[in-house]
Parts: C-alpha cells; structure tokens; sequence
C-alpha cells in the first residue's frame, strides 16, 4: 500500500514538459537601445557637418579658380570700352561702381528719412586742400596769356562798357603780359577801327592814387599799374598818370595812339571821355576780353 502512494506522488518524467533553459539576451546589441540611439544620431550630424564643409570648399575652390577669367574679362571689357571712346562699358562689371552705386542708395535712403543731409557735409572741395597763395597763382595763370577779344566802337563811358563786356560773358581787357599788349596793339592795327581811345579795365578809387587791373567781380588786383613793380612801366605817355583833367578827375585807364610819337600808349581817363574831350567823339571804343 505505502509503495504505490510513493509511486503515485513521483512526478511524472514528461519529456514535453521538462522546463527548458532560459537564454540570456543582451539588449545593447539592439539598435532601438537608447544608447545606440544616440550614438547613431551623432554619426549622422557628423556627416552632415563634413558634408556642409566639403561644399563650401568646392564653392570656394571654383570661385577662386573662375576670378581669374572674370577678371581678364572685366579688363578685355574695359579696354574696348576706351578704344571705342566708351568709358562706361564695364560698368555693370566694375566693382567700384557697384560700391558708389550702393554708396548713393544709402545717401538717398538717410536724406529721406532725416532731411538733413548735405553734401557738402562729407564732400571736401578740391580747392579746399589748396592754399590762398596756391588759388591766386593759380587764377593769376589764367589771366596771363593771350585770349580773345571783341573790339566795339562806342562813344559810351567806361562804366558803360565795363556792364556791356560782363553782360556778354567777358570782361574789359586787362593785359597782364608784354606779349598780351603785342598781341592786342596788332589787333588794334589789322582792325583798323578808326578810333583812337580804347577802355581797358583798369580804375582806382578817387580818394586812391594807384591804379588796378579790374577783374569781371569788380575786383582789383596785382601790383599798382603806375608803380615800379609794374611790368610796362615804359607804356605810358609821357606825364601821365595826371589823376586829374581840369575838375574833372580821371579814373580810368585806356590805350591810345599818339601819332606824334607813332606810338600806343597807356593813359588815364575820365569815366566819361567824352566830357572832357569832346572832339573824340566817334573815336571812343573799348575792348572786352573772353577767356
């Protein structure tokens, strides 16, 4: 009895339900695993990154590499510009251009929103680097050599024609040099006018004894006419300047003929020759110079 209750409670040796091992399994090894999530991760940016840089160094190796032709072609431009007389042909192409251009954008854009803009704010004349001495050498320059002249026969005053020389754009002559009075007595000769007394534009103040080239400003300048420093010191008459005829005083200077001398001469004058010397008239003229 006892031996069949010990074989009854022996558990049966099933080898369907014999338990199996279990199999350790390591889950790093998945690629879901959040370690190897991020580790992928930052294997992509890193080659994204070498691929961004890769780019921008091929981008750079092929603009250095183009700059070279650009640039001859900009300079093959511009020259065929200068050789069909056309300084504007690469323009487009000109770098300095496009920065003036950008240049004036801005200045258009802040004088619109402030109104205040000037030019003359940033922009430094020329003249302004010069000194005085620098501008007067450089006006006296202009005034020497030979011009050109307009010879009018008038029996007018010299104020009269020192207006009518600035309303044409000109001024009474002055003669600034030996070879201008030369040039001016021929002209008088060839032309022939007829008249014998020719304003020049030469005056002094009546309470002032020296005389001044006067320019179309109504300036006077140089050295006094009638003075030693004065180049022509031998072009005037005898006697002359007598500042004064009778009451009348003489301001003003002209050339004349002296036929007794066959000579052409420097003289002072009233304003209004014909005042004091009125068997001059029809002989009154006066020259206007034009730069």
């Amino acid at each position: 009895m006892s031996r069949r209750k010990e074989k009854r409670s022996a558990p049966e040796q099933n080898p369907i339900n014999r338990q199996q091992p279990s199999k350790k399994v390591d889950m790093r090894q998945n690629p879901l695993y959040p370690d190897r999530i991020e580790s992928n991760v930052v294997g992509v940016l890193i080659a994204i990154a070498a691929i961004v840089v890769a780019l921008v160094c091929l981008v750079l190796i092929v603009k250095n590499f183009n700059y070279p032709a650009r640039q001859y072609r900009q300079t093959v431009a511009r020259m065929n510009g200068e050789q069909n007389g056309n300084d504007t042909a690469d323009f487009a192409e000109d770098p300095a251009a496009d920065d003036y251009n950008d240049y004036e954008n801005q200045t258009q854009d802040y004088e619109d929103a402030t109104g205040d803009y000037d030019d003359n704010d940033i922009i430094i004349d020329d003249q302004d680097d010069l000194s005085d001495e620098d501008q007067e050498e450089d006006i006296a320059a202009s005034r020497e050599g030979i011009h050109s002249y307009s010879v009018i026969v008038d029996d007018c005053t010299w104020q009269e024609a020192y207006n009518d020389c600035i309303s044409m754009g000109g001024s009474l002559a002055t003669v600034d040099s030996r070879e201008e009075w030369d040039y001016i007595i021929n002209m008088l000769k060839s032309q022939n006018t007829g008249a014998y007394y020719f304003y020049l534009g030469g005056s002094r103040d009546t309470n002032d004894g020296s005389y001044y080239w006067q320019d179309e400003y109504g300036e006077r300048y140089g050295d006094p006419v009638n003075s030693s420093l004065f180049w022509g010191n031998d072009l005037w008459l005898e006697g002359e300047p007598s500042f004064q005829d009778g009451d009348t005083p003489e301001t003003n200077l002209a050339i004349l003929y002296m036929k007794s001398a066959d000579r052409w001469v420097l003289n002072d004058v009233a304003n209004d020759t014909l005042y004091t010397e009125e068997y001059l008239a029809g002989k009154v003229a006066y020259i206007c110079e034009f730069q």
